[in-house]
Order: C-alpha cells, then structure tokens, then sequence
C-alpha cells in the first residue's frame, strides 16, 4: 500500500507463492509499487511489474531498465545514489 514516495507497507499473500510465483520476485514486485511504479501486466519477464501476467518460471528481481528510471523520475530525477559511510560507523562496513 503506498503512503507517499518510499513508504508504505507490503502486504504478501500466500496465492501467488501457491501459484508457483518466486518469492524474491514477488516481495520486489511489491516493493515497485511503494517506489510508485505501477502494474503493467505486459507478461514479460525483463519488467519487474508485470506481476502476475509473467510465467511462474520467472525469477529476475531487478527492474527493466525503464523501471528504474521511472522510479529516478520519481525520487526527483536525481541521479542513483551512491553509498557514502558515515565517520561514525566507519568500521561498520566493508566495500
């Protein structure tokens, strides 16, 4: 359910795993939608928000390329972020 850009909280229902739907694929799927992208039901496999219109055998988890931009058009057109480390929690993380 979207709240606003980025938040929001993702329901998962077990008929779509039932269904034979990858599970990693539905929970980014649902993710696409709090990021504001919509269904598109196009069947392909390549676009993260076809849903339910994609075979069961699909389990690509990253967004069409055209996804991704909308989602970038949607944060406000900025570019991707980048990982930046805080002082603080320097020794926290390993790149």
């Amino acid at each position: 359910m979207p709240n606003g850009f980025g938040r929001g909280i993702v329901y998962m229902g077990r008929q779509a795993v039932d269904d034979g739907f990858y599970p990693p694929r539905i929970a980014a799927h649902e993710l696409g939608h709090i990021l504001g992208l919509p269904d598109n039901r196009n069947g392909r496999c390549d676009y993260l928000m076809s849903g339910h219109s994609s075979p069961t055998s699909c389990q690509s988890t990253t967004p069409h390329s055209t996804e991704a931009a909308q989602v970038r058009r949607n944060a406000g057109g900025g570019a991707p972020a980048t990982l930046t480390r805080h002082r603080v929690y320097a020794d926290c993380f390993r790149f």
